[in-house]
């Protein structure tokens, strides 16, 4: 048999083969299990990107917030002032 090995076509051969079952073992082992856990990521992502598109549509545009807020302090001033005997314009 190693008279075989020493013709350099064999030994090419048989260092391919090797390296070859070498790789796939790796992939079997190792990138194989990976591979099904990106199925269930998948999932949470589009779950999460969901929660946040419903988020982003319920909040509205950042302007329409900016004048919800000016209007329930407006209101929330004038209830504190209405009191006071000064009359103040708005």
């Amino acid at each position: 048999m190693s008279a075989k090995l020493g013709n350099p076509k064999v030994l090419a051969g048989v260092v391919f083969a090797a390296v070859a079952l070498v790789v796939a073992g790796a992939w079997i082992l190792l990138v194989s299990p990976e591979r099904s856990k990106v199925g269930t990521l998948d999932g949470q992502i589009t779950s999460v990107q969901t929660q946040i598109d419903q988020r982003r549509a319920g909040a509205g545009s950042p302007v329409r917030a900016q004048s919800r807020w000016i209007g329930r302090w407006r209101s929330a001033w004038l209830v504190y002032h209405q009191g006071s005997n000064r009359r103040f314009r708005l």
